[in-house]
């Protein structure tokens, strides 16, 4: 049996009867245990009602204002402080470069706003910080689309068909240089291609509806809720080896961002940003770390949490913000700075005028807007 306490003690009582002569001290038995610290000191990118702010522990600093709602479309380049959200009442990706990544650095932002004209309705994005590209999944015309921001000219490339009734979770896996999705509907699958969107293949077709789909590097796994049955899952790399863990509607279905980190998975809804610890024990336990302004984690009808899972929120964090709208995890691990310019054939390439994708091997493919 696996549990978690939050305390440094523990006191156990065993007890048992003796059948057949035998007692649990002729049988033996064993405890083990491992500790491990609640707070890990992790910085988070919070996407909230007005705001991006950097949150480590209990410092927060806002980095950037807006006039109005900040989607949960963002991702931040550590290695060069640089930070990529979607505007959804301008329609436009908008770019910044920031003084730092401590949540005391003060200064000045750089920030200036791509247009997107052909942007479509984004559901999911994916950067390639390692080429400046931006990738995103239109869901009004069903395909993948492209934007080189570190260009002026900022052309919209169309680099594939998504396919499906309903392509949606559009991640990019550095580590196999591969952009993957998911299909819900009548023929759910999770698909992979390379970077130009070729060689498309069914990575994962066990017809489960997959919602959240996330990358963990460092177990080299894919992770989902499926909206079927709420369960979460988790497949390796290969599309195999799939695993089930926990299972609570309430509970992922008001989801709209997930991370998993160190063993960890994290995930946030409107109000809060949580942890479950542990995930392959399968423990409904969970570590509250940020919490809107003035919202009561404690009260179950809110959280969708059952009678037995195990919250602790006694030192979450008020971002003093009225919602959390998405979220992002400032670790390395998250972000793996992948040298594969020995196989990129855009770098021997010499007759593409406007854009190159690498593709399989030394292959590679020119795109026009």
């Amino acid at each position: 049996a696996n549990f978690i306490t939050h305390s440094n003690r523990l006191r156990l009582r065993f007890a048992t009867h003796s059948h057949s002569g035998y007692s649990a001290g002729k049988r033996g038995f064993k405890i083990s245990y491992k500790t491990k610290v609640w707070d890990t000191n992790t910085e988070f990118l919070l996407a909230a009602h007005n705001a991006i702010a950097r949150v480590r522990s209990n410092r927060t600093k806002t980095i950037a204002f807006n006039g109005h709602r900040v989607s949960h479309l963002i991702d931040h380049d550590m290695g060069r402080h640089r930070v990529i959200w979607f505007d959804r009442q301008k329609h436009r990706f908008v770019y910044m470069i920031t003084s730092g990544n401590s949540t005391t650095t003060t200064g000045q932002q750089q920030q200036r706003e791509v247009y997107a004209g052909a942007a479509g309705r984004p559901n999911s994005l994916a950067v390639d910080w390692i080429r400046d590209r931006l990738y995103w999944l239109d869901i009004m015309s069903k395909t993948i689309k492209l934007l080189d921001f570190a260009d002026p000219k900022t052309q919209v490339y169309t680099v594939c068909d998504a396919g499906g009734d309903n392509p949606r979770d559009l991640v990019l896996n550095v580590a196999v240089r591969a952009l993957v999705w998911s299909t819900i509907g009548t023929s759910p699958q999770l698909i992979q291609s390379q970077l130009d969107g070729s060689n498309q293949t069914a990575l994962y077709d066990s017809g489960r509806q997959a919602y959240h789909l996330t990358v963990d590097y460092q177990r080299r796994r894919y992770f989902f809720v499926d909206i079927d049955d709420w369960f979460l899952y988790s497949i390796d790399f290969l599309g195999s080896d799939e695993r089930m863990y926990i299972k609570s509607r309430e509970f992922f279905d008001a989801v709209h961002t997930m991370f998993a980190l160190n063993g960890d998975l994290y995930l946030a809804n409107e109000h809060m940003v949580y942890k479950i610890p542990e995930i392959e024990l399968r423990i409904e336990s969970v570590q509250v770390l940020y919490k809107s302004h003035r919202f009561n984690v404690t009260t179950t009808g809110q959280t969708g949490w059952s009678p037995t899972v195990v919250v602790v929120a006694d030192q979450s964090v008020d971002i003093d913000r009225q919602e959390i709208n998405g979220f992002r995890i400032a670790d390395p691990a998250l972000q793996p700075m992948v040298n594969d310019s020995a196989s990129d054939g855009c770098l021997l390439a010499t007759n593409c005028p406007n854009l190159c994708l690498p593709a399989a091997g030394l292959e590679y493919r020119c795109l026009t807007p």
